[in-house]
């Protein structure tokens, strides 16, 4: 699962930020920027790093329930796992061309069987917020349409697969124009407009089910939306026109019921949280808070006992130094490597990054071997076996976690810097799937 990231979207050609699955933090997006082709992300990049920078992230939620009830909890697909060996005779494949264009900060998800993608922006600044969505079945290349939804266009949605529908909530439903223009800083956003609505829908029947309103207080934009067996929690996000400040707030959605109820407020921090990104592992969910120049706390949410509790880390552990799209290997938490979440010199880059490894319960951070593409804060997708590392310029790595060895990939046949940044990506089980606003979707599989 990434997402996680983990994906995110910055507002750029297109309007619009994990990975996910997966949607990339600050940090992350600014290392990313600074190694890669940054042509018109160029002047937004540098905003973002002295703090004047609109990031939106985008990750993709579906849930599969249409109103039906769920008597057991639902899971995730079940896919195949593929090793660090098995991608090290991996493969590029173009795939064919999707009938809608591409688009930055889509909702994406895998439903077992095919990628769904929703929403999202379109075209050359100021871009075109989308309405409609497509799916894609590796197993005969080709593309179907959704049918229409009942969510006017949007991107930013927080959105999550429960094992049974997509659930799609908040994000821009509105973009404003251009308020500032400079020739060192380029064009500036000015914040849209934030959705409090949000919908379900069931690829079985291929129907939209319309949310109830949320409790969380107006909408927001890259909020995190994880499933944990039982409820869609949605965590965090950006108000409009607060910059890169975050909301801690969070709240669930319950599909069986098809009603929510807030969670108890998180522990009080004493910081501005400006970076927020979280990772679900089973029943209970882990969040990382980012503070300016203070480092990041790390959270543990136990849903089966509605509680908060702190995680602490050791010195050089990744809680206190940077956050590069946590992931969930079924026993353990990963945290590839990321640039410190910490005021840097500008010109000033770090090397010799790594990622690191924690088992929940033990405390003991274990820090990952460097990898070959840590130093360009690559995007990172858990494939069940193997870490798999995607990096600007075409770059591939894979990581094996029982040898703690990187080995080297073909790099891509054609430019995925976008896809990277922006698009969305997929694991199916046998092959990642990359869509972005530029270039053809294209996968990489064993």
């Amino acid at each position: 699962m990434n997402e996680a990231g983990r994906v995110h979207a910055l507002l750029d050609a297109g309007a619009e930020p994990p990975g996910g699955p997966v949607l990339p933090p600050v940090a992350e997006l600014l290392a990313r920027a600074r190694t890669g082709r940054r042509r018109r992300r160029v002047g937004l990049v540098s905003l973002v790093a002295i703090g004047c920078a609109l990031i939106i992230a985008v990750p993709f939620v579906v849930i599969r329930n249409g109103g039906r009830p769920l008597e057991e909890p639902a899971v995730y697909p079940s896919v195949r796992s593929a090793t660090a060996a098995e991608l090290a005779r991996g493969r590029w494949d173009v795939l064919p061309q999707s009938p809608v264009p591409g688009r930055i900060g889509a909702a994406a998800v895998w439903t077992g069987d095919e990628m769904v993608v929703w929403g999202g922006a379109s075209g050359t600044y100021p871009g075109t917020l989308r309405a409609d969505g497509v799916a894609y079945e590796p197993g005969t290349r080709t593309w179907r349409m959704l049918p229409p939804s009942p969510l006017g266009a949007r991107s930013g949605t927080a959105s999550v697969w429960t094992g049974h529908a997509m659930f799609v909530w908040g994000g821009y439903d509105s973009l404003y124009p251009l308020v500032v223009s400079t020739s060192a800083l380029g064009g500036i956003f000015a914040p849209g407009h934030a959705t409090n609505s949000g919908a379900l829908y069931d690829p079985d029947r291929r129907t939209w089910q319309v949310l109830p309103r949320s409790p969380l207080l107006g909408g927001l934009v890259s909020a995190r939306a994880l499933w944990t067996g039982r409820e869609v929690v949605v965590v965090g996000g950006r108000p409009p026109g607060r910059g890169n400040s975050v909301d801690v707030v969070a709240a669930a959605y319950n599909p069986t019921s098809h009603s929510w109820r807030m969670l108890p407020p998180l522990p009080p921090l004493g910081l501005r949280v400006s970076l927020l990104d979280a990772v679900g592992a089973g029943d209970r969910i882990y969040l990382w808070l980012g503070h300016l120049g203070a480092g990041v706390d790390m959270l543990e949410y136990d849903s089966r006992g509605n509680v908060w509790d702190s995680v602490s880390g050791g010195r050089d552990s990744k809680v206190s130094r940077g956050l590069g799209g946590p992931l969930w290997t079924g026993d353990e938490l990963i945290v590839p490597a990321a640039v410190a979440y910490r005021p840097t010199v500008m010109g000033h880059y770090e090397s010799n990054l790594y990622g690191e490894r924690l088992v929940p319960g033990t405390g003991d951070w274990r820090a990952m071997a460097h990898g070959p593409l840590d130093d360009r804060s690559p995007l990172s997708i858990w494939t069940g076996g193997a870490l798999l590392s995607l990096a600007q310029g075409g770059g591939a790595a894979v990581w094996d976690p029982a040898a703690d060895t990187w080995t080297r990939l073909p790099d891509a046949p054609v430019n995925i810097d976008e896809a990277v940044l922006f698009g969305s990506t997929i694991w199916t089980g046998r092959q990642v799937l990359l869509w972005g606003p530029q270039g053809p979707p294209v996968a990489f599989g064993a």
